[in-house]
């Protein structure tokens, strides 16, 4: 298998060796096969990947949580209620507003 890397090195032009200086992208991979493996080793090669939901979990409620993202909402709902008490809202039009874009993707042509 080395002599093939090498090989493949030699085989590379300036601008190859540039791109791909550890030769990364090579089409030779290079696998350790183990011809008897052991008990142990089968089990750890089939044991599953741990993953740590709990800190998956902190981290997706510490964006949902954000200063800006509340705050965003809250703007929009005070925008809302201000619109509607000064008898500014028109649910009708604003809800069409918001249909023009599916509907535009739906009528125009591929």
């Amino acid at each position: 298998v080395n002599s093939e890397i090498s090989k493949q090195n030699e085989d590379l032009d300036y601008i190859d060796k540039i791109d791909d200086p550890y030769n990364l992208y090579s089409n030779i991979i290079e696998e350790e096969i183990v011809v008897n493996p052991t008990k142990e080793q089968i089990q750890e090669a089939m044991k599953p990947i741990k993953q740590n939901h709990l800190l998956n979990l902190k981290k997706s409620l510490l964006i949902y949580t954000s200063f800006y993202r509340i705050g965003a909402y809250v703007a929009l709902i005070i925008g809302f209620f201000y619109l509607n008490n000064n008898k500014l809202l028109d649910v009708i039009p604003y809800l069409l507003g918001f249909l023009i874009v599916p509907i535009g993707s739906l009528l125009s042509k591929r």
